[in-house]
């Protein structure tokens, strides 16, 4: 099997040929460090989301008039 890209430890450029299960370990390894890119992004989108929900609870709730006190007390006790 053909690899070609950078080897996750080392940073240095791969275009090798070798045996799948010689390159268990680096796939392995690579694969672990997109778990944690893909993670944190979820992470990270899950936060803007959150904010964003908190903004459109506080609009709707001044469009219908309710008052700040009020809104702070619906929105701490959810």
């Amino acid at each position: 099997m053909k690899i070609r890209g950078n080897n996750p430890n080392t940073g240095e450029e791969i275009d090798d040929y070798g045996c799948s299960m010689a390159w268990l370990p680096v796939l392995m390894i690579e694969n672990s460090q997109q778990q944690r890119q893909t993670g944190a992004a979820v992470e990270s989108f899950r936060n803007e989301m959150v904010k964003s929900n908190e903004v459109g609870q506080r609009v709707l709730l001044a469009a219908a008039g309710v008052p700040q006190n009020a809104q702070h007390m619906i929105l701490e006790h959810k």
